[in-house]
């Protein structure tokens, strides 16, 4: 009976001791597998955003681009500040005509005679390493030609120093947009102007 008694529980322990073998061995095999999973979904992650991600690279580029494509197209059209402007206006040089001679430094810029085409601003620049810089003042004239034009500055000008007086066609509403009114321009595309130098006040 011992015997008998005793088959039962070696066979038992020895399925038991097989089972949990068994269930050791698939504990490893998910342990695996969950790793495997674990590097798939980080794989999959990664990939993701890096394709999330390349749209706001190549924007970022082309931002830069965009800024390096509008610095080349701006003006500097008033005391320390950048502007985005429209496109110079293209016409017959023969229908513009600027005078100005050299002057006194002061509040006023006398502009001797004018020709345009259609009404215009009379804008004096200050110099900026050679060409037209900011902006000191604006007068509006009538089409054809006007004779000693006063342009009151917003800042006087200087002995001894270069400017330039530019023609802005106005757009109807009498309002000097330097934004959008460009210069007119030859048939080259340079800008129409002509440039006076400034000497110390004669005193009375």
């Amino acid at each position: 009976m011992d015997d008998n008694t005793n088959v039962p529980n070696d066979e038992y322990r020895d399925t038991y001791t097989v089972d949990d073998e068994d269930f050791n061995e698939g504990d490893g095999n998910k342990g695996v597998l969950v790793i495997i999973i674990s590097l798939l979904v980080g794989f999959s992650i990664g990939w993701f955003s890096a394709i999330v991600a390349a749209p706001y690279d190549s924007i970022e580029e082309v931002d830069e681009e965009v800024v390096d494509t509008l610095d080349q197209d701006v003006d500097s059209m008033s005391d320390g500040e950048l502007v985005v402007v429209d496109e110079e206006r293209t016409i017959d040089p023969s229908t513009v005509a600027i005078s100005v001679n050299d002057q006194e430094a002061g509040d006023q810029v006398l502009v001797s005679l004018i020709t345009t085409p259609s009404a215009s601003w009379v804008v004096v620049y200050e110099d900026n390493a050679g060409t037209p810089g900011s902006i000191l003042g604006a007068r509006l004239v009538d089409v054809g030609e006007t004779a000693d034009i006063r342009v009151e500055l917003q800042r006087e000008t200087v002995a001894s120093k270069l400017y330039y007086v530019m023609i802005h066609p106005d757009d109807g509403d009498a309002v000097f947009d330097f934004k959008m009114e460009r210069p007119y321009t030859d048939d080259a595309g340079a800008r129409i102007f002509k440039s006076f130098t400034t000497s110390d006040v004669v005193a009375q």
